[in-house]
């Protein structure tokens, strides 16, 4: 098979309903034999945990250009395990995050060489000039989904995988420091206000916070001496009462981590 290069993959949402079109050119040996249909998927795609795949109803003689054409839509596939037709969900699951994309390679046996050749994935765009993309769809989302089918996570929400389909867009706990976090875990990504943490839960070193059943947790800097990060070390400090108790970085001593230790 050929395989696509990533430049194809990812998030194929917008090209349901559009064409996959290529050119198969294969110079055939002398005794070359035909290879039937029924032995070899032409076009295999694979997403999500699934595998699909799309029979050709007609083949060329070899030597022949093939030019192969398939339309994105759910009539054209069935599943490569157990043959069973595959459902709009179940396609639109696939192109949502389209892992792999392979085309049939040998119609025959003893080709001395095959080439593919001018391949179009067609997409749905909403600057283009071209044909209407009638079978796109373009939905108005709930405040946890965006996408054209409501396919992603809007920022600040993170995809739950257990249940039907996808999962479900659930909120990021990120104590209100980051509105980015991982699918599945939930991690939070790029905790922002000097902060760190699977949830952006505490300070980094050299910062104390303060809690409030209002706000969240605020970090400022440890004046170890000075609060800059380029004149602070300490690795945290703590409130002792109406004082603020460095905590030195190794190598600095005093109470405010002012001198280097003996």
């Amino acid at each position: 098979y050929w395989v696509a290069p990533s430049s194809y993959l990812g998030d194929r949402v917008s090209s349901y309903g559009g064409h996959l079109r290529y050119e198969l050119h294969s110079d055939p040996r002398r005794g070359d034999v035909f290879i039937p249909m029924e032995s070899r998927p032409d076009v295999i795609l694979k997403g999500n945990q699934m595998t699909i795949m799309f029979l050709e109803g007609a083949y060329p003689s070899p030597g022949e250009v093939h030019e192969g054409q398939l339309q994105l839509v759910e009539g054209n596939f069935r599943h490569t395990e157990t043959h069973n037709p595959v459902s709009r969900e179940e396609l639109m699951m696939v192109l949502a995050n389209l892992e792999q994309l392979q085309i049939r390679a040998f119609f025959s046996q003893l080709s001395s060489s095959v080439s593919l050749r001018r391949v179009v994935l067609e997409m749905a765009t909403d600057t283009a000039t071209g044909i209407r993309a009638s079978n796109v769809e373009l939905c108005f989302c709930p405040a946890n989904y965006q996408g054209d089918s409501c396919q992603e996570c809007a920022p600040g929400y993170y995809r739950d995988t257990k249940g039907l389909f996808l999962g479900k867009c659930i909120p990021c706990h990120c104590n209100g420091h980051s509105d980015q976090c991982l699918p599945g875990s939930g991690i939070c990504l790029n905790c922002q206000h000097n902060t760190e943490g699977d949830h952006c839960e505490r300070c980094r070193d050299g910062y104390v916070g303060s809690h409030s059943a209002e706000e969240p947790l605020q970090c400022v800097g440890c004046p170890c001496p000075l609060s800059v990060a380029s004149n602070n070390f300490a690795v945290g400090c703590v409130n002792k009462g109406s004082n603020m108790q460095c905590l030195c970085k190794p190598g600095y001593t005093g109470p405010n981590c002012e001198r280097c230790a003996p």
